[in-house]
């Protein structure tokens, strides 16, 4: 295999090829997730989120923290790349097969028997095949990652997306079950997966073999990594567990159809990271002096589009809900309202663990959403069950507010951090955005908030929350950057 090509313009494509995957996938995603949510009613789609939530928690065991070592070790080792991929399928296999052999002694515990075992199974089959889970794909795709040529993972994750929406829609038309939309969930990435390993085993010729000392090196580097991937996993889910466990699973789907909504705004801060993740990285003086203006630009690139649109869902919440699933769903309206409240923090927040990647302090991620589950376990704990799915959000948003408050300590030494003047100026944009809001009320909800979120945009820019100079400095910075590269 040849080496990574290192110049800035492949660096810049592989990026762009990345966001339009996960753009594509999430808005795919979204689409299936709408035509199920409508078919199924809040109590079925609640006992959907659940068995997918239980799938997320038990496949991130056979992970390990694997991702991010393989492709550490590839991008390192190119020519060593048959080894490395063999050997990690051959760790991925195992973990999988003793997970799946310990999620049956536990499941009878936790009251999965029966049909929702069964339904796991066939969940557990398609999450070996996926990119959406952390299976054998992620596995091949990592030669992808680490030479940057992520044509074939973009088109995989595509096609993923377009058999889902496809599959979806049969079944919405002629057999509209639980048990169907799961085998469509499952069988649905399964075309991705052959063109990936497809692409990857053409690119190997047969150089695919297992060296036990890289088995044993994989799994010793992983083994930190693991701790801070399980938490995040943990944190991302224990809400609506909690909720299924006290409230019901008709409580659940209201939740999940609301937080659904929320997901595809995650490529807007994604897009940052891609951008700004090298030169983060390349803008750290040797001596720890305070990083320069690139931080602070993309820091508040991601604070203003968190902010434009928690504005944009505080009044419309419930009419978001029943425009995309139904008056049944309108209920959870507030709980639509905090979860967008909630992107302000984490936009913010993946940023800054993006940061904190770039300049090798991980650990630090780890201690922050180590002590962030612990307050959002303690808060549903609290709130769930006198407030039902409102209480999870709340939960949620806290958890975000204190992940934000810890990431900023932490970092408070490399960086210089915005003044109160700009969080004035934030508000005097909401407020400027939410009257003109108020006016528009007669128009629809969706329309409406998306009048608030350009609103709010443009108040920032008139009210100079960007400063000319930090957006000259990385105009400069990225050419001389790219120079250096080439």
């Amino acid at each position: 295999m040849s080496e990574i090509p290192p110049s800035s313009s492949h660096a810049v494509r592989a990026a762009g090829l990345t966001l339009a995957g996960q753009v594509g996938g999430l808005l795919l995603t979204l689409v299936a997730t709408v035509m199920m949510v409508r078919s199924l009613g809040p109590a079925e789609y609640g006992s959907f989120t659940t068995l997918l939530a239980v799938l997320g928690l038990v496949m991130l065991l056979p992970d390990f923290g694997l991702s991010p070592i393989l492709i550490r070790d590839l991008a390192a080792r190119p020519s060593s790349a048959g080894e490395i991929v063999g050997s990690g399928l051959v760790v991925r296999s195992v973990l999988l097969l003793g997970v799946v052999g310990l999620f049956h002694m536990l499941a009878p515990l936790v009251g999965i028997t029966g049909e929702k075992a069964l339904m796991m199974d066939v969940l557990f089959t398609g999450g070996v095949f996926s990119g959406r889970i952390l299976g054998l794909r992620n596995v091949l795709d990592g030669v992808y990652r680490a030479r940057m040529t992520l044509g074939i993972p973009t088109a995989a994750t595509l096609i993923d997306g377009l058999v889902l929406v496809g599959g979806v829609l049969v079944v919405v038309s002629y057999h509209p079950t639980l048990w169907a939309f799961v085998f469509v969930y499952a069988l649905s990435p399964m075309p991705g997966f052959l063109v990936s390993a497809t692409g990857l085993f053409h690119t190997l010729r047969g150089s695919l073999r297992v060296n036990w000392l890289s088995v044993r090196s994989l799994l010793k580097d992983a083994y930190p990594i693991a701790a801070y991937v399980g938490l995040t996993t943990l944190y991302a889910n224990v809400d609506v567990l909690l909720l299924g466990q006290w409230r019901g699973l008709e409580e659940v789907g209201f939740y999940a159809s609301a937080l659904r909504l929320t997901s595809p705004l995650q490529f807007l801060p994604l897009a940052v990271v891609l951008a700004l993740f090298p030169l983060q990285a390349q803008v750290v003086d040797e001596n720890g002096d305070k990083v320069r203006p690139p931080f602070m630009i993309g820091f508040k690139i991601v604070l203003s589009l968190g902010f434009a649109f928690a504005m944009g869902g505080l009044f419309t919440g419930s009419g978001i809900l029943d425009a995309v699933y139904g008056e049944t769903f309108s209920v959870a309206g507030r709980t639509l309202s905090l979860l967008l409240g909630s992107t302000v923090f984490g936009f913010a927040n993946l940023y800054v663990v993006s940061f904190n990647n770039a300049t090798r302090r991980q650990s630090v991620n780890t201690l922050v959403f180590g002590a962030a589950l612990v307050v959002n376990m303690a808060l549903n704990i609290i709130l769930i069950p006198g407030w039902s799915h409102e209480g999870a959000a709340f939960a949620r948003l806290a958890a975000e507010v204190l992940t934000f408050l810890g990431l900023l300590t932490a970092i408070r030494s490399r960086v210089t951090l915005p003044s109160w003047s700009l969080a004035l100026r934030m508000v005097l944009s909401g407020v400027a955005a939410l009257a003109l809001g108020w006016m528009a009320r007669p128009l629809h909800p969706i329309v409406n908030a998306f009048v608030v979120v350009l609103a709010v945009l443009v108040g920032l820019v008139v009210f100079r929350f960007f400063a000319w100079k930090e957006v000259l400095m990385v105009a400069e910075a990225i050419p001389a950057s790219m120079r250096r590269n080439h």
